[in-house]
């Protein structure tokens, strides 16, 4: 069994995406846990951070949960994006292939960050699905929209305050 892994959020420079870094306060909180509709009201944090920090000196974001507009109060990343990084872009995710027959077996969380004045939109569908071809692990991302959406989580938040700069982190052998 051959497993191929991506996540495509990891390495990339920083080129002028939206400042999407704050602290925001959680306005709704929809899911859908039987594919990628509107989705009903669910629990959610008072607040959430987005910050900007590094990985091996590339810029990555990501999303913590905070209980208050203090960033002291944020925690680790959220459950909700997974691995919490995602591109200056606003799009982000982590997916897993395996071989399966004659194709690839993919898996994937993938988010989407969308700022609009002081409102941000987070969302994050898990996917799943198996495409022609072997997998390879640079390209599973490029596979998103082919595979069937299993679930999603989408928050809407308004800014209430900065986030402080994250940490550069490294990998230490």
């Amino acid at each position: 069994m051959k497993l191929a892994v991506t996540a495509f959020a990891l390495l990339f420079t920083a080129c002028g995406g939206d400042d999407f870094s704050g602290i925001y306060q959680v306005t709704t909180a929809l899911s859908d846990g039987a594919g990628c509709g509107t989705g009903t009201s669910s629990a959610a944090p008072s607040h959430v951070m987005v910050q900007e920090s590094s990985f091996l000196g590339q810029t990555v974001l990501q999303v913590k949960i905070c209980t208050s507009a203090d960033a002291a109060s944020c925690g680790e990343s959220s459950a909700l994006v997974a691995q919490g990084l995602v591109q200056d872009t606003g799009k982000g995710g982590v997916a897993f292939g395996q071989t399966a027959g004659t194709g690839c077996e993919i898996q994937g969380t993938f988010v989407t960050l969308v700022r609009e004045g002081d409102a941000i939109t987070i969302k994050a569908e898990r996917r799943e699905g198996t495409v022609p071809g072997e997998c390879v692990a640079s390209e599973l991302t490029d596979h998103e929209s082919e595979l069937m959406c299993k679930s999603n989580q989408t928050i809407t938040a308004n800014r209430v305050g900065d986030a402080p700069k994250g940490a550069d982190n490294q990998i230490k052998l």
